[in-house]
């Protein structure tokens, strides 16, 4: 169970995010966000990962803490390959030479354990981190942004494993991308003007971010 109460959310510059809200998501939902470019996605995510806490209200969990599907700042970008996936390995709580296996795996051949994780690819990264950060166990996965990788040598094989984890953890998708969240998700809100509105479905976003933009247009006319 995730719970918001009165979560109030600003960046450090005191830009505001999230309107306190007070907002229940139990076990095994699909909840699906859409939310616009900019819109604070990555510190919503931290958020409902037990990660960081609201800068007022409160975030009540049943676990401590989940993690951000694919976050690539689980690599150390100066480390050797194997030390950076032995040091995540670490923070996630999961069996190194297990854990760094199944990564190695997932992400495909051609990778040296001596590497600087800087000399990787984009899509390198991307695959380990996604590799590892899904074996982490826990109620909820949380995306920002992008469920899976988007190389589509990998894209197939991702999904298989997300879905095959959904079964059992429930969801919270962070994305400007409807098609995507419609796609995983069965529980919909569109974030607009710092609210996290719930909605039947997606088809309400335009409109809704449309109205915030004319709000903004008529703050600073």
């Amino acid at each position: 169970m995730i719970e918001l109460r009165a979560a109030t959310v600003w960046t450090p510059s005191g830009q505001p995010i999230l309107s306190p809200t007070s907002e229940r998501f139990v076990p095994k939902e699909k909840i699906g966000i859409l939310a616009a470019p900019g819109s604070g996605k990555t510190t919503l995510a931290r958020i409902f990962a037990g990660l960081q806490p609201p800068q007022q209200g409160r975030v009540i969990r049943s676990t401590i803490r989940d993690t951000i599907l694919g976050q690539e700042n689980l690599l150390h970008p100066h480390m050797a390959l194997h030390a950076a996936l032995t040091d995540a390995a670490t923070l996630l709580g999961l069996p190194h030479q297990c854990a760094i296996e199944r990564a190695l795996r997932f992400a495909g051949k051609g990778l040296n354990p001596t590497q600087k994780v800087s000399s990787l690819s984009p899509v390198q990264k991307s695959a380990l981190s996604f590799a590892l950060s899904l074996q982490r166990p826990g109620q909820w996965l949380i995306a920002d942004d992008r469920l899976v990788p988007s190389d589509p040598g990998l894209a197939a094989s991702a999904e298989s494993a997300v879905r095959l984890r959904l079964k059992t953890a429930g969801l919270i998708y962070i994305s400007k991308n409807a098609t995507q969240l419609q796609r995983y998700c069965d529980r919909f809100f569109v974030l607009a003007a710092t609210n996290l509105i719930p909605v039947p479905d997606l088809k309400l976003g335009p409109a809704l971010f449309r109205t915030e933009a004319e709000g903004a247009t008529h703050d600073t006319a």
